[in-house]
């Protein structure tokens, strides 16, 4: 057990858009508790267990967050939790993005952010993939590429006016050196609807080659 007050939040724990626990999401939670009988709303049973590491003495989060903010709500001063020493912060952070993850299905340009990290750190995409357990290796590298948009295909794709699979085919062209003009092309091809997505990526390819080359 560990004393609520105790728990820091960092915002480097706290991967999903580093908001937090937004004041709605706290609400609805308390209502639950009180539903299944919990006069306080305070309900453990429903959320996350709280686990945090020890950094330089100091108690950090990084699973949980709903369950400390619930606590805290209703009162609560001390609550069960799983303390873990020895990790440095770069391994907290890894255990942070992974929870949230599994707990949370996060969008695409969510889940970019966080495999790209994670490449950007040396990690390879058969260790990214072993981190997460979910797909191949190939998943986490095509995802993360979305992390390499031009912002107004970023743009396009919050709104759904691009399928995910061509907006991963022109983030890997982006890694790869592509111009903004050249996505850009790639994305109006892509809205068109005309081309199979295994075409255009060989496309997509020809033109950046072409364009290395000066053609």
């Amino acid at each position: 057990s560990v004393a609520v007050a105790l728990v820091r939040e960092d915002k480097r724990f706290q991967p999903r858009d580093h908001s937090g626990v937004t004041d709605g999401e706290l609400e609805r939670m308390v209502e639950a508790g009180r539903g299944g009988g919990a006069r306080s709303g305070w309900d453990p049973a429903l959320y996350d267990p709280v686990r945090v590491a020890v950094l330089d003495s100091v108690l950090y989060m990084f699973e949980g967050f709903h369950r400390l903010a619930l606590a805290r709500r209703c009162g609560v001063r001390v609550l069960e939790a799983r303390v873990h020493r020895g990790f440095t912060v770069e391994e907290v952070g890894a255990l942070a993005r992974r929870s949230n993850l599994k707990t949370r299905p996060q969008e695409p340009l969510e889940e970019a952010a966080i495999y790209a990290a994670d490449s950007e750190r040396g990690a390879s995409w058969e260790e990214v993939a072993g981190r997460y357990e979910r797909r191949s290796p190939l998943y986490y590298e095509r995802r993360a590429s979305l992390f390499y948009l031009c912002d107004e295909i970023k743009a396009a794709l919050r709104d759904k006016q691009i399928r995910v699979e061509y907006a991963e085919a022109i983030g890997a062209l982006s890694r790869k050196g592509a111009t903004r003009a050249l996505q850009l092309y790639l994305r109006d091809l892509a809205c068109s609807g005309k081309v199979r997505v295994e075409v255009f990526r060989a496309l997509g390819a020809g033109l950046l080659k072409r364009a290395e080359d000066g053609g």
